[in-house]
C-alpha cells in the first residue's frame, strides 16, 4: 500500500463501523478510485479481509475479471448521475462457499469528510434470485413441451399443428408453393374402446400412431388432432403424392394388432386438402379435411382415401340447412312416425306381433328427409332428447290407439338418450299420461351402443326391464358382440341387419354369417328378429334355420297409422 493509499485510509477512522451497521455489502472510494472504507458484509462476500482490501482499486481475480468498472466510476464521479451494472463472478474469482455469484453494483457520487468528491457503492447479490428465474424459465420450457406434444402418443397436439399449419401457409404465401394436410380418423375406434377398455385403446392410439410416423419418417410434422384422428403436414405439392401416402398410412394401420389378449385388424379414413386450392386458412383446410374424411366414409369402403371436393362443400351447406329446419320442424311437430309391422309366421301364415315405429320429417311440401340424415343431426345439434320424447310419444298414443291389440311397439333410443340424467322419468311420464303399460312398449339399441360397458347405463337397462319393458338389440351382426358380454345383458331379442339379409340364400358367405347369428341366439336364449325380408326365399331359408319372426316389405311397407 502506497503513503497516499494509507493517508487516505486514516482519514476516515471509524467508517466501517458505519458500514457494518448495513446489511448490504458496502464501500467507499476516493477519486483515485482507491478503496478507503468497506463494510464486513462486503469482506465476506469477496473472502479476504479489510487490512488485504482497503487502498486498492480493485482485486487481482483469477479470470482476470474486474468486480469493479472503472468508466462507470469515473463517469458517476463527473456527472454526479447514479449507475448500477452487473457482475456474474465464478467461484474461482470469489472465494466463497456460495460458488459463483450474480452481483449489481450500485454507484453514486458523495462527498467525503475529507471535502473531495467520492464514491459511495452498495452490491445486491442477485445470485438467489437468477437461480428462481433460471429454475422459472426451465419450468416454463417443460411446460411449454407439455403444451406442445400429446403425452400418450408423444405427438404434437391440436395447437402445436395448427401454429405448424400457419407457419406453412406464411412460407407458401411467400414462395408461391403448395401443401397437403392430411386428417386420419380410426374407424370403430369408440366401439373398441367401450368392449376392450381404455387401456387397450391407449394402446391402440400409440401404435397407431408409431406406424403414421413410420410412413412419414420425421420428414413432416404429425399431431394427435383428436380421440382418434390424427393430422399429418406433408410439405409436398404433389397431391399425387399426398395420395400415396395417405393410403400407405391405411395399410400400416390396418396391420393386424394386439388388443384385449387377441389380434385384431382396424381400419382408418384420410381426408386431405391442398392448400392454397381448397382453403386459405387452417381453420378452412382443417374443417374441409374432416368434411372430405367423413364423405369418404359414406361413400367408400373403409381404408380409402377421399380429396376434398366442391360438391362435399355443397353437402355441407345442405346439412346446415337442414339443421337449421329441424329446430322449426320438432316446433311444429313435423316429425311423424311411421310404422312396420313384425310378424311371426305360425302355421303357414303370418301374424303380427308388433310394430317398430320408424321417425320420418317432411321438409316442405315435396321432400321428405331419411332419417339417416336427420337424426345424426339432431344427435349433432342436441336436439335428440327433445326429438325422442316427441317420437315416444306418438308411438304410445298410437299403442292407446290399438288398445284391443295385442302388440307391442319398438322405439330406437339413441346413446344420447340413455345418458340422459331425465330419460326414465321421461319413459315414466309418458307412458302415464297415454295411459300405455310398460310391457307393450319395448326400446331399440343398436349393437354397438348395446356393447357399451358403462355401469350407468347397464344400471338404467336393468331398471327398463323391471317395469316390463322390452329391449332389443338392433343392427345385430354388424358390430363387436360376444358372447360372454352378451349373456350380461338384459336383453329379451336380436335382430339381425337387413344388410346381411340381401343376398341370402343366393350368397354364401353371407348365408354362414346368418347361420352363425341365428345360432348365437339360440345358445344365449334369446328372441330374434330378422329385418329386411323382401323375397318369399329369403323367409323360406330362414324358417328352415328355425328363424319364424320377420319384419320386412314382404310382410308390409311402413305406413302411418
Amino acid at each position: 500500500m502506497t503513503l497516499a493509499n494509507a493517508r487516505s485510509v486514516a482519514a476516515l477512522p471509524g467508517w466501517h463501523h458505519v458500514f457494518d451497521a448495513v446489511p448490504t455489502p458496502t464501500f467507499l472510494k476516493n477519486q483515485k478510485h482507491e478503496l478507503i472504507a468497506v463494510s464486513d458484509t462486503f469482506c465476506e462476500l469477496v473472502g479476504s479481509s479489510r487490512d488485504h482490501i482497503l487502498g486498492y482499486q480493485d482485486f487481482e481475480l483469477q479470470s482476470g475479471e474486474c468486480l469493479f468498472d472503472s468508466t462507470a466510476e469515473q463517469t458517476t464521479l463527473k456527472s454526479g448521475v447514479a449507475c448500477a451494472y452487473e457482475r456474474e463472478l465464478s467461484d474461482e474469482d470469489i472465494q466463497s462457499p456460495a460458488g459463483s455469484r450474480w452481483l449489481r453494483i450500485h454507484l453514486a457520487r458523495s462527498v467525503a469528510p475529507t471535502g473531495e468528491n467520492c464514491l459511495i457503492g452498495s452490491i445486491e447479490d442477485l445470485t438467489e434470485l437468477n437461480q428462481a428465474n433460471l429454475s422459472l424459465e426451465v419450468a416454463e420450457r417443460q411446460s411449454q413441451l407439455a403444451f406442445a406434444f400429446d403425452p400418450l402418443t408423444g405427438l404434437m397436439n391440436r395447437s402445436q399443428i395448427e401454429a405448424s399449419i400457419n407457419d406453412c401457409i406464411d412460407v407458401s404465401r411467400q414462395n408461391d408453393t403448395s401443401f397437403a394436410l392430411l386428417l386420419i380418423n380410426l374407424n370403430g375406434f369408440k366401439a373398441i374402446n367401450s368392449i376392450s377398455g381404455h387401456q387397450a385403446g391407449d394402446h391402440l392410439l400409440r401404435v397407431c400412431a408409431t406406424r403414421i410416423r413410420q410412413v412419414v419418417r420425421g420428414q413432416t410434422a404429425v399431431a394427435r388432432f383428436g380421440s382418434d384422428e390424427y393430422v399429418v403436414l406433408l410439405s409436398s405439392s404433389d397431391p399425387v403424392e399426398a395420395g400415396r401416402v395417405a393410403e400407405r398410412i391405411n395399410e400400416m394401420i390396418g396391420m393386424p394388432i394386439e388388443l384385449g389378449g387377441s389380434r385384431r385388424e382396424i381400419s382408418s379414413s384420410v381426408g386431405i386438402t391442398m392448400y392454397p386450392r381448397d382453403g386459405k386458412n387452417c381453420g378452412e383446410l382443417l374443417s374441409k379435411a374432416d368434411q372430405a374424411m367423413h364423405a369418404g366414409k359414406r361413400t367408400k369402403p373403409s381404408g380409402y382415401v377421399q380429396f376434398f371436393e366442391p360438391s362435399i362443400g355443397r353437402e355441407v351447406e345442405r346439412k346446415l340447412l337442414l339443421a337449421r329446419d329441424l329446430v322449426y320442424a320438432l316446433d311444429q311437430n313435423q316429425i311423424e312416425l311411421y310404422f312396420q309391422p313384425i310378424v311371426v309366421h305360425e302355421n303357414g301364415s303370418d301374424r303380427v306381433v308388433g310394430y317398430e315405429s320408424l321417425a320420418r320429417w317432411k321438409r316442405g311440401a315435396h321432400e321428405w328427409v331419411s332419417p339417416e340424415e336427420f337424426i345424426p343431426l339432431l344427435e349433432q345439434n342436441g336436439l335428440i332428447v327433445e326429438a325422442g320424447e316427441k317420437i315416444l310419444r306418438l308411438a304410445c298414443e298410437f299403442i292407446a290407439a290399438h288398445a284391443s291389440d295385442d302388440v307391442y311397439v319398438s322405439v330406437n333410443v339413441s346413446g344420447q338418450q340413455i345418458l340422459d340424467d331425465g330419460f326414465l322419468d321421461m319413459i315414466d311420464r309418458v307412458t302415464k299420461s297415454t295411459g300405455v303399460s310398460h310391457h307393450r312398449l319395448a326400446l331399440e339399441l343398436t349393437e354397438t351402443l348395446a356393447m357399451n360397458d358403462r355401469s350407468a347405463g347397464n344400471q338404467l337397462l336393468e331398471k327398463l326391464i323391471e317395469r316390463g319393458i322390452r329391449l332389443l338389440i338392433d343392427d345385430f351382426g354388424t358390430g363387436y358382440s360376444n358372447l360372454s358380454r352378451l349373456r350380461q345383458l338384459p336383453f329379451s331379442t336380436l335382430k339381425i341387419d337387413r344388410s346381411l339379409i340381401r343376398d341370402v340364400p343366393h350368397n354364401r358367405s353371407d348365408c354362414a354369417i346368418v347361420r352363425t347369428l341365428v345360432s348365437m341366439a339360440k345358445e344365449l336364449e334369446m328372441g330374434l328378429v330378422v329385418e329386411g325380408i323382401e323375397e318369399p326365399i329369403q323367409r323360406d331359408y330362414l324358417i328352415e334355420l328355425g328363424v319364424n319372426t320377420f319384419q320386412g316389405y314382404l310382410f308390409g311397407k311402413p305406413k302411418p297409422y
